[in-house]
């Protein structure tokens, strides 16, 4: 029965790490889709390049992140969740500058994804 048990504990960590990295995997898509819009509305050519850039890179710095989580990296785990929290962050201070309140949801949203992965990966070592 032990056996049994130690399995679903297994499987369901599992289940964490693998929610984290698809959490990530969706702001890497997102990143991506936003830098290729934003950058077909610049106004000029070179603000076009400088979004595409950064956007990609962000996408492609999450996109590397959900893939060592997948591989059970806990210092990825801890990067995703610094830059998650920063990015909150920057949406608490963009509310008390005047902007929306949207900028922060999608920031909770991954956290609260990211935040079972560090006691999963714990289940996983035992």
């Amino acid at each position: 029965m032990t056996q049994q048990t130690h399995n679903i504990s297994r499987a369901a960590a599992l289940k964490k790490l693998k929610n984290a990295s698809r959490a990530l995997y969706a702001m890497a898509i997102l990143c991506f889709f936003l830098g290729i819009v934003s950058a077909l509305f610049a106004q000029t050519a070179s603000e076009s390049a400088l979004l595409l850039l950064v956007l990609g890179l962000f996408g492609s710095v999450y996109l590397g992140l959900g893939l060592l989580i997948k591989r059970k990296s806990k210092a990825a785990l801890i990067v995703a969740v610094v830059l998650s929290s920063l990015t909150f962050l920057s949406g608490v201070v963009s509310i008390f500058q005047g902007g929306s309140v949207g900028g922060i949801f999608l920031p909770m949203a991954v956290l609260s994804q990211l935040e079972p992965g560090f006691k999963a990966m714990e289940q996983l070592k035992r």
